[in-house]
C-alpha cells in the first residue's frame, strides 16, 4: 500500500514524545486510581446520568450545567463499564488532545520559535501538578480546562466557527466556561484587531468573523429560559446573596480568600518561576498595545498583538475565577494555569534572544513540576502555605491562609498528585478488615466527604474501594454525630486520617467503646492508624 503522506523526521517524533510523555508517564500507572472528595461525587452523578439515558437536564451535577463533560463521559462507562481507569482513560484522552492544541497553537503563535521550545512549553503544561492532579480525580473544571484549551488553538489559529463550538462546550460544562471564552474572544479582537495597522474594510472583516462567538452566549441564555419555564434552579448555588456583578468587581486585597487563590494560581508548585516571567511579558504586551494603533511598533515581533493577547487573557481569566469567594480548590483556577507556561515563553521570545537559553528555561520548568507533581519541594510554596506531617511526610497545608473547612484539606489537597497517598492509605487500611454485620468504619466528622463511600464487599466482609456503580455498595463513614442518634456498631475500625485531626472525637467515644487493638499502616513515606474500637 503506499505511503498516504511524508512521514514526520525522526526529531519531530521524538519533540512530541517530549511533549506529550511526561504527562502519560505520570498519569498512566495511576489509571485505576478510584476518585475521592469532589471528584467521588462527580463519578456517583455521572454514573446516575448513564442510568437514566440521554436527558440533558440528569446531566446538570448539582446545578452546574455539566452537559458536555458529563454525556459523553456517562456513555463511555455504559459501554465500557463503569470502572475507575475507564473514567480516568477518557479524562487522560481529553489530555492528550488538550496538549496537542497547545502545541498547533504554540506553532501559530511562536512561529520563530524551535520546535524544542514549543515542544518543552506543552511538556510543560502537561506536568503541572494541578492538571495532573485533576486528571486523575476528574471533575467539570479538568473539562473546562480542557476545553478551553482546545479552544484557544482554534481562536489563535482563526478558525473561528471551531473556537465557538469549544466555546459552546465550555459553557455547558460549568458556569464560569461563558464568560472566560467571552473574555478570549474579546481578547482576540482587541489586541490583534482593534489595536492593530489595518484599513478599514479589513477591520471590519475580522470583527464579523467572529460572529460566530454570539451562538454560545445565546444558547446559555436558551437554556436558562427552558430551565426557567420547567420551574428548575437555573445554576448552582452555595447560598451567597452577592450578586454576579458585585463579585466581578469587588476587590478587597485583604481578603484572605482572594490572596490564597492568588498564591494557588502564581506561586504554588514553583508556579512563581513561570509567573514572573509571565508577568514581565504581559507589562511588555499591554504597553506595547497602547501605542500599536499607530503602526510605530510591530508588537511581540512576527504575530504583533500576541503578547498582549496571551496578558489579557490570563489576567482576566485570573480575576474572573478567583472571584468567587469558596473554598481554594486549585481545581477552579486551572483553565488559566497553562496560560502561564504560555506567557512566560512569549515573554522570553522578546526578552531573551538565544533560542538555547529559552529552551533551558522551559526544560528546567517541566523539569520541575514533573518532581513537584509527585512531591512537594518548592520552598517558595513551603514558605506561603507551611505544612502539615501526613504521618511521616511534609505536605502543603493548603488552608493554611483562610482556616476554612476541612482540617488541611479535602478536596483542597487536589493541587499535586501526593493526594493519591490517601487512597492507597485507606485501601492499604481496608484491606486488613473483614466488616460483619454490625461492624463499621469510622473517622473525623470533618474527614466524612466522599473518602470511604461506594465498595466492592467480598468474601468474609472483606470491603474495597471502588468506582461508583449499580453494583457497589455505599457504606457510611461512622462518626460521633451517630452517638445517640443510631445504634452503635459493635465493633469501629476508626481511621486516623493525615490531614484531619480526629484526637478529640475518638476520645469522646471513650464511654462507649474500648480500644481492642491498634494497627499502623504506611505507605510511600505516608501513614495512618487503625483503632479497632468494641462496644462496651
Amino acid at each position: 500500500m503506499p505511503p498516504t503522506g511524508p512521514r514526520p523526521p525522526p526529531s519531530e517524533l521524538l519533540r512530541w514524545l517530549v511533549a506529550l510523555g511526561p504527562f502519560l508517564a505520570a498519569a498512566l500507572p495511576n489509571i485505576g486510581a478510584v476518585p475521592i472528595f469532589d471528584g467521588a461525587q462527580y463519578a456517583e452523578c455521572t454514573v446516575a446520568v448513564a442510568g437514566q439515558g440521554i436527558h440533558p437536564w440528569a446531566a446538570n451535577c448539582f446545578g452546574h450545567p455539566g452537559i458536555a463533560w458529563i454525556l459523553p463521559l456517562s456513555l463511555v462507562l455504559k459501554v465500557l463499564g463503569f470502572h475507575a481507569w475507564v473514567a480516568n482513560l477518557v479524562a487522560i484522552t481529553w489530555g492528550v488532545g488538550a496538549l496537542v492544541a497547545m502545541r498547533r497553537m504554540l506553532d501559530a503563535l511562536w512561529p520563530e520559535a524551535s520546535g524544542w521550545e514549543r515542544a518543552l512549553a506543552v511538556s510543560a503544561i502537561g506536568t503541572l501538578p494541578v492538571f495532573l492532579g485533576s486528571a486523575l480525580n476528574p471533575g467539570l473544571d479538568f473539562g473546562l480546562a480542557v476545553f478551553s484549551m482546545y479552544m484557544l488553538d482554534a481562536l489563535v489559529r482563526r478558525r473561528m466557527r471551531v473556537a465557538a463550538a469549544w466555546g459552546l462546550a465550555m459553557t455547558f460544562t460549568k458556569e464560569p466556561g461563558l464568560p472566560i471564552f467571552l473574555i478570549a474572544v474579546a481578547s482576540w479582537l482587541l489586541a490583534f484587531v482593534v489595536r492593530q495597522p489595518m484599513g478599514a474594510v479589513e477591520r471590519r472583516t475580522q470583527v464579523k468573523s467572529v460572529l460566530p462567538a454570539v451562538v454560545p452566549p445565546l444558547a446559555f441564555a436558551a437554556y436558562l429560559a427552558a430551565r426557567h419555564v420547567l420551574g428548575e434552579e437555573l445554576t448552582w448555588s452555595d447560598g451567597s446573596t452577592a450578586s454576579p456583578l458585585d463579585e466581578l468587581t469587588r476587590f478587597r486585597l485583604y481578603d484572605r480568600t482572594f490572596l490564597s487563590f492568588c498564591s494557588m494560581l502564581f506561586v504554588v508548585h514553583f508556579s512563581w518561576l513561570a509567573s514572573g516571567v509571565a508577568l514581565a511579558g504581559a507589562v511588555r504586551g499591554l504597553a506595547g498595545l497602547a501605542v500599536a494603533e499607530s503602526g510605530a511598533v510591530r508588537v511581540s515581533g512576527p504575530v504583533p498583538g500576541r503578547g498582549a493577547f496571551v496578558a489579557l487573557v490570563l489576567l482576566g481569566w485570573a480575576w474572573l475565577l478567583t472571584r468567587h469567594p469558596t473554598f481554594v480548590n486549585a481545581r477552579y483556577l486551572l483553565p488559566a494555569m497553562p496560560l502561564l507556561v504560555v506567557g512566560a515563553g512569549t515573554a522570553l521570545l522578546g526578552l531573551v534572544p538565544r533560542a538555547g537559553a529559552r529552551q533551558a528555561f522551559l526544560a528546567i520548568l517541566a523539569l520541575l513540576f514533573a518532581v513537584e507533581s509527585q512531591r512537594l519541594v518548592d520552598p517558595i510554596s513551603r514558605a506561603v502555605y507551611g505544612t502539615f506531617d501526613a504521618g511521616g511526610r511534609a505536605e502543603l497545608d493548603a488552608t493554611s491562609l483562610t482556616g476554612e473547612c476541612c482540617g488541611h484539606g479535602r478536596d483542597q489537597l487536589v493541587h499535586s498528585l501526593e493526594y493519591l497517598a490517601i487512597g492507597r492509605l485507606v485501601d492499604d487500611a481496608l484491606a486488613g478488615i473483614e466488616l460483619g454485620p454490625d461492624d463499621a468504619v469510622g473517622g473525623a466528622l470533618r474527614a466524612d466527604w466522599f473518602l470511604v463511600h461506594d465498595v466492592v464487599v467480598g468474601p468474609g466482609g472483606a470491603i474495597q474501594r471502588a468506582y461508583p456503580s449499580p453494583t457497589t455498595a455505599r457504606i457510611e463513614l461512622f462518626t460521633v454525630r451517630r452517638i445517640g442518634v443510631a445504634p452503635l456498631p459493635a465493633r469501629v475500625y476508626w481511621l486516623e486520617l493525615p490531614f484531619v485531626d480526629g484526637t478529640a472525637e475518638l476520645t469522646s467515644l471513650a464511654p462507649q467503646y474500648v480500644l481492642a487493638a491498634r494497627t499502623h499502616v504506611e505507605r510511600g513515606g505516608v501513614g495512618l492508624d487503625v483503632f479497632e474500637l468494641h462496644r462496651r
